[in-house]
C-alpha cells in the first residue's frame, strides 16, 4: 500500500500537467501508475520516487509521468460515423466555403496515430482528386512515445486486425515481418507529427477546418474542459467542426459552438453571427470582386462585415444597412475609389521583403544587359499602392547598378486606386512610412524633408517614374515590353 499523503501529491502532479483527475476513488488505479514509473525511471522504492518528484521535477520525470498516464486506447476507424460525416458531407461542405485553401484538420489527441492515419485513408479513397489545394493533417499528443510512435506507422498485428478492413491493409500497408505492418511513406508524408499539451501549450487561432479531440475530455474537471474547449473553438475557421468521443458532449461548459446532430451523431461547429442581410452581402462581395477580382467567400463575411463598417465610417454614414442603399443606387467615381481602396491591401513600405530589390541589381540586371545590350531597361510595378516598391526599385539601381545602364531605364507604377497613384506621384510620406525599411543614408540621400512630420522624394527619382491607373483585370496589351 501506498501512503495516502503520497498519492496525493501523485494524483495533483498529475492533475497539473496533464488535467487527467485521479480522485480518492480512483487512488487504486493510480498506485499501478506509480509503481510503474519508477520501473521506467530505476527508482528502487516509492518513497525515494516521491523524495525526487517533491524535491525537484526534471523533464525526465515529467515526461516518464505523462508517457506511463497517458491513454492509449485507440484503433482504426474507431466509432466509425465521424469519418463517414466527415468525408460524404463535411469535406464538400468547407470545399464550398473555402475553395482556394488547402483544408487543415488536427488530431490533437491522437495517440499512437491510428486516428489520423484513418483520416488520410478516408480521403485517399473517397474525396482526394476533389481537394484541388491539397490537404495537410497535423497529429498530436501530450505522449512524446505516442508521438515517436505515430512518426512510424507500425504496428502489431492486433492493433492491425482492429477496425482496419483487409482491402485498406492490402492498398496501404506494407508487411515488415511476421507480427508488424508498417503504414505507406506516402501516407505518413500527409502527416505533421507533434508533441503538444492541450492544458499548457500555445494554441494556434483560425487555423483547423476539423478537430478530431475524442475521448480526452472524459477524464478532466470542469475548469480544464472549459478551457481546452474555448481554445479548440479559437483554432477552427468560421464552419469548422469539432468531433468528441462517443460518450463526451458539452453539457455545462460555457461555448460558443453550434450542437449539430447528423445521423445519430453529434458534432460541434463553429458558426459565427450573421449580421448581415443576404443581399447586402452578395451585392459588395460581386461588386469588390468586378472592381478589383478580391474574392469574399461565405467564410470571409465578418471579415467583409468589418470591411464595409470601415467604409461607412470613413464616408460619414450611419449604417451598412444606408452604405447599401447608397451603392446599390447610384455608385459615383469617387465612391468606387472609397470601395477599391477599402478592399485592395495597400500596406506596403520601401524595400519590402529587401530580396527582390537585392536579386534586381546584384543579379537579374546584369544579366538583362547581357541579353539587350543595347536596349532602355524597362520594369514595371504594377501593383505600387503609394509607390514605396517603384521608388526603393529606383534607389537600389541609382545606388548600385546606374552606371551600367548605358541606354538607361524607365520605371512604369501602376495601381488600381487613383488615390494611392496620387500618393505616390507626390513622393511625399511622413515620418511613420520613412522609417519603416529605408535606412538612414538612403534617406539623407534621396529625401528633403518638407517639414517636422513629412519627407519628399527628390525629384529626379519621380522623373524616372511614369505612373498610371490600370485594373488588372481589365483588357491591355503589353506584349513584349517589359524586361
Amino acid at each position: 500500500m501506498i501512503a495516502e499523503p503520497i498519492l496525493k501529491f501523485f494524483a495533483d502532479t498529475i492533475f497539473n500537467i496533464t488535467g487527467i483527475l485521479y480522485s480518492p476513488d480512483d487512488y487504486y488505479k493510480l498506485e499501478g501508475r506509480i509503481k510503474e514509473i519508477s520501473k521506467k525511471l530505476d527508482i528502487k522504492t516509492i518513497e525515494e520516487l516521491y523524495a525526487q518528484f517533491a524535491k525537484e521535477l526534471s523533464p525526465n520525470m515529467k515526461e516518464a509521468l505523462v508517457n506511463v498516464v497517458s491513454s492509449s486506447e485507440t484503433y482504426f476507424f474507431r466509432d466509425v460515423k465521424p469519418f463517414k460525416i466527415t468525408l460524404n458531407t463535411l469535406l464538400p461542405e468547407l470545399l464550398k466555403n473555402y475553395p482556394e485553401d488547402e483544408l487543415k484538420i488536427w488530431s490533437c489527441a491522437g495517440s499512437s496515430g491510428q486516428e489520423g492515419y484513418s483520416l488520410i485513408m478516408g480521403i485517399k479513397n473517397v474525396i482526394e482528386p476533389s481537394l484541388k489545394h491539397g490537404y495537410k493533417l497535423d497529429i498530436s499528443d501530450i505522449s512524446s512515445n505516442l508521438t515517436e510512435r505515430s512518426k512510424k506507422g507500425i504496428y502489431n498485428s492486433f492493433e492491425i486486425q482492429k477496425g482496419l478492413g483487409a482491402p485498406l491493409l492490402v492498398k496501404y500497408f506494407e508487411q515488415i515481418d511476421a507480427e508488424s505492418w508498417q503504414i505507406n511513406k506516402t501516407l505518413i508524408e500527409k502527416c505533421n507529427f507533434f508533441q503538444f499539451n492541450l492544458l499548457l501549450d500555445k494554441y494556434p487561432t483560425d487555423k483547423y477546418h476539423i478537430i478530431f479531440c475524442r475521448n480526452l475530455l472524459a477524464p478532466q474537471g470542469v475548469g480544464n474542459k472549459n478551457k481546452i474547449v474555448n481554445e479548440l473553438y479559437n483554432s477552427l475557421r468560421e464552419f469548422g467542426v469539432l468531433f468528441l468521443g462517443l460518450e463526451e458532449n458539452l453539457d455545462g461548459i460555457n461555448h460558443n459552438f453550434k450542437v449539430v446532430k447528423h445521423d445519430d451523431y453529434v458534432y460541434y461547429q463553429k458558426l459565427e453571427d450573421r449580421k448581415l442581410a443576404k443581399n447586402i452581402i452578395k451585392f459588395f462581395s460581386e461588386t469588390i470582386f468586378n472592381l478589383t477580382g478580391v474574392l469574399f467567400t461565405p467564410a470571409d463575411n465578418a471579415k467583409l462585415e468589418k470591411l464595409l463598417t470601415g467604409l461607412a465610417k470613413k464616408l460619414s454614414i450611419e449604417s451598412i444597412e444606408d452604405l447599401y442603399t447608397l451603392y446599390s443606387e447610384q455608385m459615383t467615381l469617387a465612391m468606387k475609389e472609397a470601395l477599391i481602396l477599402s478592399a485592395v491591401d495597400s500596406e506596403t513600405h520601401f524595400f519590402r521583403d529587401v530580396k527582390p530589390f537585392t536579386l534586381l541589381v546584384k543579379t537579374i540586371l546584369p544579366k538583362l544587359i547581357k541579353q539587350y545590350p543595347s536596349e532602355k531597361i524597362s520594369i514595371w510595378s504594377c501593383a505600387t499602392s503609394s509607390g514605396q516598391e517603384a521608388y526603393s526599385i529606383v534607389m537600389s539601381i541609382k545606388n548600385v547598378y546606374e552606371p551600367s545602364l548605358k541606354n538607361g531605364y524607365v520605371i512604369d507604377a501602376s495601381d488600381l486606386s487613383n488615390m494611392s497613384l496620387e500618393k505616390a506621384k507626390a513622393g511625399l510620406y511622413d515620418t511613420f512610412e520613412i522609417q519603416k525599411g529605408l535606412p538612414a543614408p538612403m534617406i539623407v540621400k534621396y529625401f528633403q524633408q518638407d517639414n517636422s512630420e513629412s519627407w519628399q522624394i527628390n525629384q529626379d527619382l519621380k522623373d524616372k517614374c511614369h505612373f498610371f491607373q490600370l485594373n488588372l483585370l481589365s483588357r491591355f496589351n503589353y506584349a513584349d515590353k517589359y524586361h
